[in-house]
């Protein structure tokens, strides 16, 4: 399978984009820093778009939901104060 190289020009193949063990590893940290409100979602989106190259939109995609378990939580504890 090719994707599309950004801009047009030349085509990458999907090996060239997938990413290893060590970098799944460090995105899911990230989005799980977020879910336990370790960490904003603007510097999460803008680490996981320098770190792996996607756009805003993927990087948003993988955060937003991860930020509603944060909320959750915050709520949780202030009831319980």
């Amino acid at each position: 399978m090719k994707l599309a190289k950004k801009g047009g020009g030349s085509e990458y193949s999907m090996q060239d984009t997938a990413l290893n063990g060590a970098q799944v590893t460090a995105a899911i940290d990230i989005v799980m820093k977020v879910s336990m409100g370790e960490l904003s979602i603007d510097s999460a989106v803008q680490m996981l778009m320098t770190f792996f190259q996607i756009s805003r939109t993927e990087a948003e995609n993988m955060v937003n939901p991860a930020s509603q378990y944060s909320e959750e939580s915050n709520g949780e504890e202030d009831t319980k104060n």
